[in-house]
């Protein structure tokens, strides 16, 4: 995954503006961001993220925007707006518990003086 120019860009005003640490990024208060030359209201939004980020140790997640683990763990299924589907892999799961299942019967009958 690529990193994501916009917040590179960000990133790097940020650490012009003398935020180099991410212990000093993630103590900037709002006002000590409107501070920062030539920012704009969606560039706050993206400092407030990468603070987050830092505070989550997700921050190259966060700068390659890939998801976090736990994002897509927390989503309770068909939440994206479509009906929850079995994936192919548990699909080929259950096939294979019904075979199982018609393994172990047959055993049974083949042996007809064990069944329970």
């Amino acid at each position: 995954m690529p990193i994501e120019k916009t917040k590179l860009n960000i990133l790097n005003r940020v650490i012009d503006f003398g935020a180099d640490t991410e212990k000093k990024i993630t103590a900037l208060d709002i006002h000590e961001m409107l501070e920062i030359p030539n920012i704009k209201t969606p560039e706050l939004k993206i400092i407030l993220d990468l603070q987050d980020a830092i505070k989550k140790r997700e921050t190259i997640a966060f700068l390659a925007e890939a998801k976090a683990e736990s994002d897509e763990i927390d989503k309770p299924e068909g939440s994206d707006g479509t009906d929850s589907v079995d994936t192919d892999a548990e699909a080929d799961e259950e096939e294979n518990a019904q075979d199982n299942r018609k393994d172990k019967e047959s055993e049974v009958q083949s042996y007809g003086r064990f069944r329970f």
